[in-house]
Order: C-alpha cells, then structure tokens, then sequence
C-alpha cells in the first residue's frame, strides 16, 4: 500500500522525496521479493504501477500539473484534461512545425475516428515572440465510440501533449488511458 501511495503521490504533485521513498521501499524489499515474489500480489501490481504508470481512466502528467480522464457521456467518449494555473498545452495543430500537438488516439488496433478538438486560444506569451495556439484551464476533446469492441474489457487511449507555463516547457508525455467497458455499458443503460 505505501509504494502505491508513495508513487502516486510523485505523479500528482511532482516531489521528487516521494519517488525516492519508493524507490527505497523496493530496494528494501528486494531480496524477499526475489525469494518468493508469489507472496506480493498487491506489491507487484504497486511496482508495475510505479514503473510504467497507473493505469486506468485517470493519469497525471507534467509533475502533477496536468490530470487527464477518460469516459463515456452521451454516448461518446470524452477526455477530459485539466491544467493548473499558469500550464497550458499546445493544440491540436500548433502554429508552429516544432512545438508538440495535443493528440488522442486509440492503441492495440482501436481508431478513433472525428474527434473533437476545441478551439484553441491563440496569444503570445512571455517568453515566445510569435503567437501560439494552446489550450489552458479545462480542455474537453470527445470522439464517436469506436467500433469493434465486443471482445475488449477496456477501451485503451492514447493521449500525447506537452505542457508549458510562461517559464519553461517539459518534456512531451504519452499517458495510457483505459476506459473500462463495463462503464461503458453502465452509460448506455441510463
């Protein structure tokens, strides 16, 4: 539970104390890990975690600057990305060839057709002499449900982005997201 713990806190606030406690832990842990690794069922799921990432239909991006959902709402898929004051994202097609777009698609042969990008706002910031094209705040992209989904347990995404504030931009990020499908047939229901 505390490396779980420990590791989500990193991802959400970007403390780098939290990531080297759970790295410690795993450390300390090793050699009984290694000895008999089927006694840490809940242990091995908090190291994949810790090492790739949650999972899920939540994710936190840019040290917990960036939180990222997915969901069905009236029958589409919708993710929604919200950012802390002071973050932006570039959009969907930024002003410039060089900066990195805001992108959704989906993996392991799921294609999301007609998504919706909204649009962006376009201004110039402190530290660029051109105008860019970025999102601030909330940012609500939604698509069609895909088709050919009845073998699935999840709707795996993918969402591509880079998030700046007026000072400086951090590396580009690929969250996973996974919508489950039983949530999906909970929306139809209603």
């Amino acid at each position: 539970v505390a490396l779980r713990v420990l590791s989500r806190l990193y991802a959400r606030t970007g403390e780098r104390r939290f990531a080297e406690e759970a790295d410690a832990l795993i450390a300390a842990l090793s050699v009984p890990i290694a000895e008999r690794s089927s006694g840490f069922h809940y242990l091995m799921t908090a190291l994949e975690d810790h090492l790739s990432g949650e999972h899920g239909p939540r994710r936190y991006a840019a040290r917990g600057k960036v939180r990222a959902e997915a969901g069905v709402e009236d029958g589409r898929l919708v993710v929604d990305i919200t950012l802390a004051d002071g973050w932006h994202v570039n959009a969907r097609e930024p002003l410039q060839d060089y900066l990195i777009a805001t992108e959704l698609s989906g993996t392991d042969g799921v294609t999301l057709e007609a998504i919706d990008y909204p649009e962006p706002e376009v201004r110039r910031l402190a530290f660029q002499s051109e105008p860019l094209a970025l999102h601030e705040g909330r940012v609500r992209l939604s698509a069609p449900m895909p088709e050919d989904l009845d073998d699935r347990s999840m709707l795996p995404l993918s969402l591509r982005l880079q998030a700046c504030s007026d000072e400086v931009c951090l590396a580009p990020e690929t969250l996973t997201l996974s919508v489950p499908l039983a949530a999906l047939a909970v929306a139809d229901a209603r």
